[in-house]
């Protein structure tokens, strides 16, 4: 929020301004492109939903509650428990990591 005030600010934009969404496709070329600009391996394997699948299973690694990330990410428990949540196989080190990427997403 503080970005987009900044972003209208910096623009002279007003609040009735328009602001463009990507499509699902084109928000994936553009994380396709980010990735192999970011010289990551496999590039062409990043995408929205891989995006939003790591960060439910590294918070479920964290310990967020299980029943208040299925309704955030808008699915049941039992998609989660198939598609999302897999047993916890993250070290102390790799869930070290995953909270310094997210920061204090997870803790709100």
């Amino acid at each position: 929020r503080n970005y987009l005030n900044r972003y209208r600010g910096d623009n002279k934009l007003g609040h009735e301004s328009y602001f463009g969404i990507l499509s699902t496709p084109a928000l994936n070329i553009g994380i396709k492109k980010a990735a192999a600009k970011a010289a990551l391996q496999n590039p062409r394997d990043f995408s929205a939903h891989s995006l939003r699948k790591t960060l439910e299973t590294w918070l479920m690694a964290l310990g967020v509650d299980g029943l208040a990330l299925t309704a955030h990410f808008g699915h049941d428990m039992k998609t989660a428990a198939q598609h999302y949540v897999s047993p916890d196989v993250f070290s102390w080190d790799e869930k070290k990591r995953m909270r310094l990427i997210i920061g204090d997403l997870y803790e709100k």
